[in-house]
């Protein structure tokens, strides 16, 4: 065959026109930045809420280390055995850091129970009868004549009450969430 009796030439296939394509252009980068003013506005405001609910919890946490010291003493004095004296003990000092010095140091017997019940979120007394006598009186009892079960009862109620009690001041008076 001769160059003027060659055959046509072959038709493309479609992957070869494919190939000769031109890439298609790369679209510009979309930009994170807020567009509108209003976008910015509401980043800063939950920046702003942020922050503030970051100065809250951290405030709560500083005023409620009390709290935390004194349920960590509680334990550490229970698991020593020392029964209601310790209860007693913290209980009464946890009240001390709480509360202003004259509101606490002069109460003693029902008025004590009375101001522990007051002080407690909810209705119904708690410390009145039973449980404020063996918090005045079990200190200075023989260990032996306490029922275990009231020993019990009054240990879940000061754990309670150190958790959960209401002071005079606003940056303290947040609960403690519990353990």
């Amino acid at each position: 065959m001769t160059a003027e009796t060659s055959p046509p030439d072959m038709p493309m296939m479609l992957p070869e026109m494919v190939d000769q394509l031109s890439p298609p252009p790369v679209p510009e980068q979309i930009s994170w930045m807020p567009q509108t003013w209003g976008w910015a506005m509401i980043a800063a405001i939950l920046v702003i809420l942020l922050a503030s609910w970051a100065w809250r919890r951290w405030r709560r946490w500083k005023a409620n280390a009390y709290r935390r010291e004194a349920l960590a003493e509680l334990e550490q004095r229970l698991s020593r055995d020392e029964g209601v004296s310790a209860l007693a003990e913290i209980v009464r000092r946890t009240a001390l850091v709480a509360f202003p010095r004259q509101q606490v140091a002069n109460l003693r017997g029902e008025e004590w129970a009375a101001f522990l019940d007051r002080t407690l979120p909810g209705k119904q007394p708690r410390f009145a009868g039973s449980m404020g006598e063996l918090l005045t009186t079990g200190p200075y009892r023989p260990s032996e004549s306490i029922d275990e079960t009231e020993l019990d009862r009054l240990t879940r109620l000061v754990r309670e009450w150190i958790r959960r009690h209401r002071p005079t001041s606003v940056a303290d008076s947040m609960p403690l969430e519990a353990p």
